[in-house]
């Protein structure tokens, strides 16, 4: 199927320049405000082979990888913890076809099922050839991760939980694989350029210069290659207005100075191409009020919970598309909803929302809609109505359940009947920026020049890069992207020449 060709990408902005008779590329299209790439210094104060910027879950899988091919690595964080959003995240990750599925008796989705939900998910929008990739790559993952000691609790037919611990456990279980492969780790340490050889085509990526915590300077030269893993730019308020003004404002699950965008900047100044930036993806349920925020997880409401308005009611099928969701949320008074949920369905995070104050518990559906200003009348009889659904295996008013598995109908969870109750208000917030850095099968960043051309020992991985989910990613899906790319581009860039 066609790429859509209104995504934002940097060769439709380098094309346009260029037919404007303009000679440069990255300040005209972007603003003067990213960082350009500088030249090599008379004499670097460090020298590795593979230099990873970024310690999420991409960052790790590339780290690992790149070592374990024999590359001398080296492994940077800009924060004072590693992790990254990986580490707030559920964990929880759709995968196919992987080993661990076949040995606990799991009948999986095959490969081109995993494909075609991925790319449905995405409205079509996703590079067919990433999609694929990832597709067939995804169970691969999953063993790479139970070779780690990953313990898996839960494994379904694609979907899968890494650990019960969540994203924490998870980067526990890679950065215990990255210290016991000798990986060195340093944190607080910011990119503040990319250096490389622009003077010829292709451009060359040859290090980098970083600022450490002390605020000193410093060059390291990438022998083989540079991984930027550098997660997206969801807590960068300018880059997202920048790309789509409609979200100016907005709330957000990622964790403030995370994911702000800046060394996918570099690069784009540095010529990289880009796929779909506009493409902003909108988490329907993050709490965003009396001055704290946290992302609450979609597993409230895959696990049996319901969404009501201030007005008590019903008004969506909870486990539609997030982005249909979070639209449907946007239209209801004030912008916001309740999760409301009983102890049976309850997700094996909420008893931690109650103790972190995102989740009011009570005794009774009537004291619970007190506590959170609705009717208690009114949202008795949405719960009753619902229950009398889950009851009947039939959702009357929204279908709830169809649309997860592809057109067939999923069996309703459960009543919400059993004390105690909970409710969480929650407003739609960015989430994960599903455009970035456009890559090739192997990982390499793209010049925005005409016919693919690639720059050299530049790798890229995760959210930082575009193509997997076009328009939206499905839940799920991140993990294993960050993986699957990961990996590759730590292979990958250990077989280059120094």
């Amino acid at each position: 199927m066609e790429i859509d060709d209104k995504r934002a990408t940097r060769r439709r902005f380098l094309g346009a320049a260029l037919g404007a008779g303009a000679v440069g590329t990255g300040v005209m299209a972007f603003g003067a405000k990213e960082a350009h790439a500088i030249a090599a210094p008379k004499k670097w104060d460090k020298r590795v082979d593979v230099v990873v910027i970024g310690s999420g879950c991409a960052g790790l899988a590339a780290a690992i990888e790149a070592k374990k091919a024999g590359a001398d690595v080296l492994l940077l964080e800009k924060m004072p913890f590693l992790g990254g959003n990986t580490g707030v995240s559920t964990a929880g990750m759709n995968a196919v076809q992987s080993q661990l599925q076949k040995d606990r008796g799991v009948k999986s989705w095959t490969v081109d099922e995993f494909y075609q939900w991925t790319r449905m998910g995405g409205d079509d929008k996703n590079r067919p050839d990433q999609v694929r990739t990832f597709a067939e790559e995804s169970g691969k993952v999953v063993d790479f991760l139970a070779a780690l000691g990953a313990p898996f609790p839960q494994v379904e037919h694609y979907s899968l939980t890494v650990t019960d611990k969540w994203g924490a456990g998870l980067i526990e279980v890679m950065v215990k694989g990255a210290k016991g492969l000798k990986v060195p780790i340093q944190t607080e340490t910011k990119v503040t350029h990319l250096i490389a050889d622009v003077s010829g085509i292709p451009k060359k990526v040859l290090g980098l210069q970083v600022e450490d915590k002390r605020g000193k300077k410093l060059t390291i030269q990438a022998r083989k290659a540079v991984i930027l893993a550098t997660g997206g730019f969801g807590a960068n308020p300018e880059l997202v207005e920048r790309y789509d003004p409609s979200l100016k404002d907005y709330a957000t699950s990622n964790i403030p100075g995370v994911s702000t965008g800046e060394v996918m900047c570099m690069a784009m100044s540095l010529g990289a191409d880009t796929d779909g930036l506009n493409y902003i993806q909108i988490h329907p349920t993050v709490y965003a009020f009396d001055g704290k925020q946290a992302l609450i997880t979609e597993g409230m409401r895959t696990s049996g919970a319901i969404l009501v308005n201030l007005d008590g009611s019903r008004f969506v099928d909870e486990e539609q598309r997030r982005d249909v969701v979070a639209q449907t949320i946007l239209k209801q008074k004030n912008k916001l909803a309740f999760l409301v949920l009983s102890k049976n369905v309850a997700h094996g995070k909420t008893a931690e929302y109650v103790q972190d104050g995102f989740a009011v518990q009570t005794d009774t559906i009537e004291e619970l809609a007190k506590k959170i200003g609705v009717d208690p009348v009114k949202l008795q009889q949405t719960v009753d109505k619902y229950n009398g659904y889950v009851e009947a295996k039939d959702d009357l008013e929204f279908k709830r359940g169809l649309y997860r598995e592809m057109g067939k109908r999923q069996m309703l969870r459960g009543k919400i009947n059993t004390p105690p109750f909970y409710a969480i208000k929650i407003t739609p917030g960015i989430h994960h920026t599903c455009g970035g850095l456009r890559v090739n099968k192997q990982a390499q960043v793209l010049d925005a020049l005409p016919g693919a051309v690639v720059i050299k020992k530049l790798y890229a991985a995760g959210e930082v890069i575009g193509g997997t989910h076009g328009t939206n990613r499905m839940g799920g899906n991140a993990i294993p992207d960050c993986l699957v790319f990961g990996r590759i581009a730590g292979m990958a860039a250990a077989k280059e020449q120094a």
